[in-house]
């Protein structure tokens, strides 16, 4: 907690804007908690595919008591990281003594990888996905070896049930728990292993199955997904981000928010051949370690703990340092028994010598990459030091000079993202806002049709155009388009205000009431429905 102490100072950064500050889920009173648990996260974004329904709950509680504030949600993300690190060392000493788990658990708190998953409030579904998922593993284990009764058992089924409610990734902790049993093929064999692992399926199915539930679908929609749709093709770019994710965890450098921007699709792409020359180290560990099991196991860890990133189902991003916060669990715990292995002499000294290196690099890189973190634009200008063709960064820092009030070089920003991807729809919604608010209406107006032109069910595209045209009088060609906003994300609460609006203007006032109720259900802070509110009560009923 102390080498990331610096995050505290630190404000809202990255997506922490549309899933957190301008969430509408988290806001009002607390009778609106139960409808996170029924939702996708957030609720108008269910193209995106995300469910944090216990992560959201978190999100909302730090809400509590007055204004929003980054503070109070870097606190959080910092004690929750603090208490992982407990979770890290009670998962390790399931598999090896002690002393090794120990020092397993200290090299996970330095290691700089994580910095991305705590320093980043929107990180927080990956760090309590680790949490739950290292204590399930942990109560399983108990319960295969008859430790702590049936209260073990169910209590790794909550778990694990928690962290699917905090993030889909914690399901791995029912391989992982089968992967530590396969090398104990003695418990592997037992009634009380069975029952540990029927456990964790039940809790897993329910878990998953409430997920699917609330969303209608597993994964993310088409424009949210990373590299190509059929899975033959993705093949080269499973290679290369297992392989970019492992390397980070042996060598975490350089870290950068945005990495491989651009899904490698051949094989002979400098990323899979970087991958394979990294997963043919893995293998040749594995085959040097084949007759230890208790090493074995650990260098395995991360390539299971890594499956649900692995692209074998469409994701949305290619590689991410925090998809690396749960297989860094087993890499520590391998250097950990390494490092603590019962030595005398020389070899003792030296391996402690690279113990205490090890850690204060460790901390030394994490305390200086949680500060840059601190600052949006900063962050954003060290990826694009890192990766000069993405427009992503572009795109952030354009938002970052928005909001303090640097309409003129928001816009060039933007333009600069939209030459690099002119399919960023993000970027060309904000530049029409940017020109908007410098009196530009023209050019905001052709930005937002080419928008909608681009990506015809983008719901924000759809109502801005919309938005547009209604404050031109145009609301006949208007509320088509604020129809089709609510059809894609049913509780965009800015397009069923608007609908509403357009319907009342049109002399529709029982459309424009049942549109009205449902913009309250969704965001009863939204400015502006009092006012339709008001104009409805003259209406006759």
């Amino acid at each position: 907690m102390l080498v990331h102490a610096s995050t505290l100072g630190g404000g809202f950064v990255y997506d922490d804007y549309p899933y957190i500050v301008d969430n509408a889920d988290l806001r009002g009173d607390l009778s609106r908690v139960g409808a996170l648990f029924g939702s996708s996260f957030p609720s108008h974004a269910p193209e995106r595919g995300l469910y944090r329904p216990l992560t959201a709950l978190t999100l909302r509680l730090d809400r509590i008591g007055g204004p929003i504030s980054p503070w109070r949600h870097h606190l959080t993300n910092l004690l929750i990281a603090g208490a992982l690190v407990f979770a890290v060392f009670v998962a390790l000493r399931r598999v090896v003594p002690d002393a090794a788990a120990a020092t397993g658990a200290l090299l996970f708190a330095v290691h700089p990888v994580h910095v991305e998953a705590i320093a980043w409030v929107t990180g927080r579904s990956e760090l309590l996905a680790a949490l739950f998922a290292c204590l399930a593993f942990a109560f399983a284990l108990d319960a295969v070896r008859g430790q702590g009764g049936p209260a073990r058992l169910l209590a790794a089924g909550a778990m694990l049930f928690l962290g699917l409610l905090s993030k889909e990734n914690a399901a791995v902790a029912l391989p992982l728990v089968v992967l530590a049993l396969v090398f104990e093929r003695e418990r592997l064999e037992s009634r009380r292993a069975v029952t540990a692992v029927a456990a964790l399926v039940v809790a897993t199915a329910v878990g998953l199955g409430i997920r699917a539930t609330a969303l209608g679908a597993f994964g993310p929609g088409v424009g949210d997904r990373a590299g190509p749709a059929a899975l033959v093709d993705r093949l080269p770019l499973v290679v290369a981000a297992t392989g970019e994710h492992l390397r980070l965890l042996l060598w975490p450098h350089p870290l950068s928010v945005e990495r491989m921007p651009t899904a490698p699709e051949r094989w002979g792409d400098l990323p899979v051949l970087g991958g394979f020359f990294v997963l043919g180290l893995w293998a040749l560990g594995a085959l040097a370690w084949r007759r230890r099991p208790d090493r074995l196991r650990l260098l395995l860890w991360p390539a299971v703990a890594l499956l649900p990133v692995m692209h074998w189902i469409p994701i949305g991003e290619t590689v991410a340092e925090r998809f690396l916060v749960l297989p860094s669990v087993g890499f520590c715990g391998l250097l950990g028994a390494l490092l603590s292995e019962p030595t005398d002499g020389l070899a003792r000294r030296a391996r402690s010598a690279l113990l205490l290196v090890l850690l204060v690099g460790g901390a030394i890189a994490s305390a200086t990459r949680a500060a840059v973190w601190r600052d949006e634009e900063s962050l954003w200008r060290d990826a694009l030091r890192r990766e000069a063709s993405s427009a992503t960064p572009w795109a952030a820092i354009g938002d970052a000079q928005n909001r303090r009030g640097d309409a003129p070089q928001a816009i060039e920003s933007y333009r600069r993202a939209l030459e690099i991807r002119p399919g960023l729809t993000v970027a060309r919604l904000s530049l029409a806002d940017a020109l908007d608010s410098i009196g530009r209406s023209d050019e905001a107006f052709e930005e937002s049709r080419e928008s909608v032109r681009l990506d015809p069910e983008h719901p924000v595209a759809l109502n801005n155009l919309g938005a547009r045209l209604a404050r031109a009088g145009r609301v006949a060609e208007a509320r088509p388009l604020f129809r089709r906003a609510v059809e894609v994300s049913p509780r965009y609460a800015p397009a069923l205000r608007n609908a509403a609006l357009a319907a009342l203007d049109e002399g529709q006032p029982d459309e424009a009431r049942r549109l009205l109720k449902r913009a309250w259900a969704a965001d009863p802070e939204l400015p502006g429905l009092d006012g339709i509110e008001a104009r409805l009560a003259e209406e006759p009923r």
